[in-house]
C-alpha cells in the first residue's frame, strides 16, 4: 500500500435523487468510486454500464460520461474522489464489480460514506472528531487493492445519544425516508421524543452539537448541495425535493444556512462540505 501522504482524497458523500434525475455529461479531473446503494442508473460511456444496487464502478480520469438515474424510484449512491500517488497505476476504463456479502467491499465502502459524515476535523476543538482524510485514504487504498484483489470489513454508523435524540432521529428516519421532504419541525420531533423542546435542544446539542431546530434547516441544505452539485436538476425541482415551498424560500434559507447561494454553489463546483460536521453525522444516522 502507498503512503496516506501521497494520496489526495475528497470528503467521501451519499447522494439521493428523485426519480429521472440525470448527471449532465462530464469528463472527470479525478478518479471517483461509485457504490449503488438504492435504485439504478445507467452510466452513459463507451462502453456504457447498467447499475444497481450492490455495484461498484471505478470511473477513471479523463473518461467522458453522463448518468442517468432510475426514471421510477429514487435513487442512492456514495461515492469519493480521489488522485492516486504517480506510481499507482490504475485502469483507463470503467470497472464495475458486484459486491457480495462474502467480500469486504460493502464494509468499505459503508465506513467511507461513515467517514464522510463526520466531516472535517475543527483545529479550535482538540475533544472533536480526528481528520478523516487519512483514514479515508487508507480505506480508498485498501479497496482499490481489493477491487484489482485482496479482504476485510468495516463497521456503519450506530445511533446512540440520549435517548431522546435517538427517538428523535427514528421519528425523521420515518417521515425522511421518501422524496420530496415534507416540513418537521421541532415541536414534531420533541412530540415523537415525548420531552419538551428545551430537553430535545439539550439532547441534539449533546449528540451532535447543534441544536434541533438548525440541524433540521442544515439536514434539508445538506440533502440540497449533492443535488445541486451531482444533477442538473432545476433549482425549483431541488427546492421541492428539499422541502421548501419554493426557490425563492429555498434561495434565502441556503443562503442564511450555508453563506452562499445555491446557483452560486452549484457554479462554483462546491469544493468542501459546507455543513457543520454534527449534521453529517446526523445525515448519515437518518438516511444511512
Amino acid at each position: 500500500m502507498s503512503r496516506t501522504a501521497d494520496w489526495q482524497v475528497q470528503p467521501p458523500g451519499v447522494g439521493e435523487f428523485p426519480p429521472g434525475a440525470r448527471m449532465a455529461p462530464r469528463v472527470l479531473d479525478d478518479f471517483e468510486l461509485v457504490w449503488m446503494i438504492a435504485g439504478t442508473a445507467r452510466l452513459v460511456a463507451e462502453p456504457p454500464l447498467d447499475l444497481r444496487p450492490g455495484d461498484l464502478v471505478l470511473l477513471p480520469a479523463g473518461h467522458a460520461h453522463a448518468i442517468e438515474w432510475d426514471a421510477l424510484r429514487s435513487t442512492r449512491h456514495g461515492y469519493v474522489h480521489f488522485t492516486p500517488p504517480a506510481h499507482v497505476v490504475l485502469p483507463t476504463e470503467p470497472v464495475r464489480v458486484r459486491m457480495t456479502a462474502h467480500d469486504p467491499l460493502p464494509g468499505l465502502c459503508d465506513y467511507l460514506s461513515w467517514l464522510g459524515a463526520q466531516g472535517p476535523a475543527d483545529p479550535a476543538d482538540p475533544a472533536g472528531p480526528a481528520d478523516p482524510a487519512a483514514p479515508t485514504a487508507q480505506v480508498v487504498d485498501f479497496l482499490l487493492t481489493v477491487l484489482l484483489d485482496l479482504p476485510l470489513p468495516a463497521p456503519g454508523a450506530e445511533l446512540t445519544g440520549p435517548p431522546s435524540f435517538r427517538a428523535a432521529v427514528d421519528h425523521l428516519r420515518t417521515v425522511w425516508g421518501v422524496t420530496p421532504l415534507r416540513r418537521v419541525g421541532v415541536g414534531d420531533l420533541a412530540d415523537a421524543a415525548a420531552v419538551s423542546r428545551a430537553q430535545l435542544h439539550r439532547a441534539f446539542r449533546a449528540a451532535v452539537g447543534v441544536g434541533p431546530a438548525r440541524a433540521l434547516e442544515q439536514l434539508r441544505c445538506s440533502r440540497a448541495e449533492t443535488m445541486l452539485l451531482r444533477t442538473d436538476l432545476t433549482l425549483a425541482v431541488v427546492a421541492r425535493e428539499c422541502g421548501y415551498a419554493d426557490v425563492a424560500h429555498f434561495s434565502h434559507r441556503f443562503g442564511a444556512s450555508h453563506g452562499v447561494a445555491p446557483g452560486s454553489y452549484r457554479l462554483s463546483g462546491g469544493g468542501r462540505c459546507l455543513a457543520h460536521p454534527g449534521i453529517r453525522r446526523l445525515e448519515r444516522l437518518v438516511w444511512g
